[in-house]
């Protein structure tokens, strides 16, 4: 079964972080490398987060993302230095310029996935006196 969260993104090493990163938070996620990838994935499960790179995710997954019935989360990841095309402007959450790493990933995933997707933190362990 899918996870919660599609990556959309042809860069392997990007969406191998992304992936990591997710997982440390508790959520799984499914990973798309071409937009066709994508739509097959998006007819068949409805996504709550979507972490799309501008290259991969053309105007027919943002219009698929959009005419759903319950519209995911959208953070779009575009290169440095890109003019942000105004066409998803309506459904992006955040923009996150490249490159990525560790803490930006850790950022936003705090900034914009709701706490309840994200699994609790370890449990304190108790302390004998």
């Amino acid at each position: 079964m899918p996870g919660d969260v599609l990556v959309i993104d042809d860069d392997e090493s990007e969406s191998r972080l992304l992936r990591t990163a997710l997982s440390t938070h508790g959520m799984s996620a499914e990973v798309a490398i071409s937009a066709g990838e994508a739509q097959r994935l998006l007819s068949s499960h409805q996504f709550k987060v979507v972490v799309a790179a501008l290259s991969v995710s053309g105007p027919e997954v943002m219009e698929t993302l959009r005419s759903g019935a319950a519209r995911p989360i959208v953070i779009l990841i575009v290169p440095p230095h890109t003019e942000i095309p105004p066409d998803p402007a309506d459904m992006v959450c955040l923009v996150v310029r490249r490159p990525l790493d560790n803490a930006m990933v850790g950022q936003v995933i705090a900034r914009c996935i709701p706490p309840q997707m994200q699994s609790p933190g370890p449990e304190p362990t108790a302390q004998l006196s």
